[in-house]
């Protein structure tokens, strides 16, 4: 039962650390000059991208969070796939910051999950 609890808390831990890194990214495009933000390239992908540039009136709030949380898991995975990406030099410098603590994240998940599934696995073994 702890391993499984141990699981839990760290993916609950892994989704509100994502949550908070995507406010803070629509924080930094709200405070940005809305031309010179991602939110300028909402919805992505735009035809014409890089070069077209949305309305702000366009895009709703639930596009925008889901836009950031959506950047927010690409980057903390290092996945990169770049259709959502900062447009400016606070936002980039934002993202660097966000690469390093999702590295030290993967390190977090991946040094505890390991442990616990094998404690898992190994009682399972035993019961069966």
């Amino acid at each position: 039962m702890f391993g499984v609890v141990n699981i839990l808390r760290i993916v609950l831990s892994w989704l509100l650390l994502n949550h908070l890194f995507a406010c803070c990214f629509i924080i930094l495009g709200k405070n940005s000059r809305f031309e010179d933000s991602w939110l300028a390239k909402l919805p992505a992908p735009q035809d014409g991208w890089p070069s077209s540039i949305a309305q702000r009136s366009e895009v709703s709030d639930w596009t925008i969070y889901n836009s950031a949380l959506y950047w927010s898991y690409v980057t903390t995975s290092h996945i990169g796939i770049g259709d959502i990406a900062a447009a400016n030099v606070t936002e980039r410098a934002y993202s660097i910051v966000i690469i390093l603590i999702g590295t030290f994240m993967f390190l977090e998940v991946f040094g505890n999950i390991v442990p616990i599934a094998e404690k898992l696995v190994s009682k399972l073994k035993l019961e069966f």
